[in-house]
């Protein structure tokens, strides 16, 4: 299964930092969107959307009881789609779950775009 990236774009982006909960860091929220130039957009697209050009089979979504609603990535995507929340509050939920299920001190903190 391939992917059609002509036409996409970089329409938000949020900037936070992860900590590591176990090394008691502590994450730093976008708190508003990060806006980008044409060119910096230009410029990033490739480094954001490279990952789905090969492999798209490995980017779904699962859950061990095989009913994907208790997902917490696949419902806060779900509810994106379906405009039910805002961006930046989107990303802190999606930074809040990463922090929380990162259970291993070698994690190492860092930018989430």
């Amino acid at each position: 299964m391939t992917i059609n990236l002509k036409h996409a774009v970089i329409s938000k982006l949020t900037l936070q930092f992860s900590g590591n909960k176990l090394r008691e860091e502590k994450n730093i929220y976008a708190g508003d969107l990060f806006h980008l130039n044409e060119k910096e957009e230009e410029e990033m697209q490739p480094y954001f959307l490279s990952p789905f050009k090969k492999n798209l089979e490995y980017f779904q979504f699962t859950h061990y009881t095989k009913d994907i609603n208790f997902n917490i990535l696949y419902s806060l995507c779900k509810d994106i789609f379906e405009d039910t929340i805002d961006f930046v509050s989107f990303s802190d939920k999606v930074l809040d779950h990463l922090f929380e299920r990162s259970n291993h001190p070698q994690i190492k903190n860092g930018e989430i775009f």
